[in-house]
């Protein structure tokens, strides 16, 4: 046992006379420990026994190599007087101590860590008003779902969704309004970053966040998003296609079936629609937010639609089967290419359709 507890405690944080006093004293309680009666079967020495001997001796070396290099003051005055007490408890009293201190040292090493990782968040500005903050740490994260009354209030929503941040299937946002916490977003994360998708846009009690059109893209543009679900972003008509610099106009003309004018998007897998009640005269003012909005995965010959779509999916194939101009304009339209970084769609005039 001496053998063992001399290579333990064989560290360079530890002087040799401490060590052999160290190792001296644990010896004799160590023995003692196993010696009781409590500790011991028609074996000998529990299998429970040495695997809780092992334990606090190496949550006593722990105290040693804290004692003088944790950040925290308060782990360094704990590991100092846990290792006073190796002198004057008896070692099962010594265990308790070593379990508590080991508790402490776990709690404080990942305030620091969050703490670390609070102040390597990312800050971008999106308006003279409104600015994201990447949201790194479950204690953060906590106290915004207290201040929007959402689930993430709750400690274990909050490490749930985090433990996804960390496996880097996620990115969490927190949307500041003139430096307020005003709501969050959640961004589906795959393909190693390559894919990103706005799951999630809430402001308080999940109610969804508003943002203004030219807000909603430049956060699409400044976190070079895919792909969007949120009603936040669909409402407004802020989708990544818009962003693809090889788009400059919908169409000539929108296609009118029924009472509705539908303006077409397709890029390589999705459909973007845009639908107005209004007639779409020469020389009015493109303004996405005032246009409904669809937009439809392609599996194989069908298009479905997240519940945030202007269109159902039942409405999108009723106008398919109905308008033989719709169905050529959607063979006419070529899938775009790749998202682009400093373009948007913006067309200036708008022909009026016959």
């Amino acid at each position: 046992m001496k053998t063992d507890l001399t290579q333990k405690f064989s560290q360079p944080y530890i002087s040799a006379v401490e060590r052999n006093k160290t190792v001296s004293m644990l010896e004799k309680k160590i023995t003692r420990y196993e010696s009781d009666p409590r500790n011991r079967d028609g074996r000998g020495v529990r299998h429970q026994t040495r695997k809780q001997v092992d334990k606090t001796t190496s949550q006593l070396k722990h105290a040693f190599r804290h004692r003088e290099n944790h950040p925290d003051s308060t782990i360094r005055h704990e590991a100092g007087v846990l290792i006073k007490k190796i002198f004057h408890l008896e070692f099962e009293k010594l265990t308790v101590e070593a379990s508590a201190f080991r508790g402490k040292l776990s709690k404080s090493t990942q305030r620091y860590r969050e703490k670390r990782r609070q102040e390597g968040a990312q800050l971008i500005q999106i308006s003279n008003s409104l600015a994201l903050k990447e949201v790194c740490t479950t204690k953060q994260l906590t106290s915004i779902g207290k201040t929007l009354q959402n689930c993430v209030g709750n400690r274990s929503e909050a490490h749930h969704y985090m433990g996804s941040v960390e496996r880097g299937r996620s990115q969490l946002w927190t949307l500041l309004q003139d430096g307020k916490v005003c709501g969050l977003m959640n961004i589906e994360v795959k393909y190693g970053g390559s894919r990103k998708t706005v799951e999630e846009c809430s402001a308080f009690e999940n109610v969804f966040a508003v943002l203004s059109h030219d807000e909603a893209m430049e956060i699409l543009r400044k976190l070079q998003i895919t792909n969007v679900e949120a009603e936040s972003f669909a409402l407004v008509g802020a989708y990544p296609v818009l962003l693809n610099s090889n788009v400059r106009d919908p169409l000539p003309n929108p296609i009118k079936v029924d009472r509705e004018w539908h303006y077409i998007w397709r890029t390589e897998g999705q459909l973007t629609l845009a639908t107005t009640k209004r007639h779409p005269r020469a020389n009015r003012k493109f303004r996405p937010e005032k246009l409904n909005w669809s937009q439809f995965s392609e599996s194989g010959s069908e298009y479905h639609g997240p519940f945030c779509n202007y269109l159902s999916d039942s409405q999108l194939l009723r106008i398919v089967l109905q308008s033989p101009e719709f169905r050529e304009a959607l063979d006419e339209i070529r899938p775009t290419n790749r998202i682009g970084k400093d373009q948007a769609l913006k067309p200036s005039r708008i022909s009026s359709s016959k």
